[in-house]
């Protein structure tokens, strides 16, 4: 079972990269609590530091963080999502597709994907 957590962490995780989305929203669009991968990360912690969690999924579910935290401080790495988040109002448009994110003034950053997985 933590297995298993921690692999659709991880999977939330990449699904939040991938369309530059918060790891909350992530997680909600995937079916689970806003607060999921704040509760593994918790988890994965704890079960690292007590020697009962495999070193490898250790990695996998921090690797996976980490790259979430760097590309959401990078603005090299979060490209027009920086500037419209910089620039917008609060006001959200779908463009035939879904919307899934909204930014101040209107600018609105759509995504291809389905769902999380995708």
């Amino acid at each position: 079972m933590k297995k298993e957590r921690i692999e659709k962490a991880v999977e939330i995780i990449n699904y939040a990269i991938q369309n530059q989305i918060s790891v909350k929203e992530a997680s909600v669009k995937c079916g689970m609590s806003d607060t999921y991968v704040k509760n593994v990360k918790a988890l994965v912690h704890d079960l690292y530091e007590e020697g009962e969690l495999d070193i490898d999924l250790f990695q996998q579910f921090d690797e996976a963080y980490k790259r979430y935290i760097d590309n959401k401080g990078s603005d090299s790495t979060r490209g027009v999502s920086t500037i419209a988040a910089a620039v917008c109002a609060t006001r959200s448009i779908t463009v035939g597709i879904k919307r899934v994110r909204s930014f101040p003034l209107g600018f609105c950053i759509t995504s291809f994907n389905s769902g999380c997985g995708s």
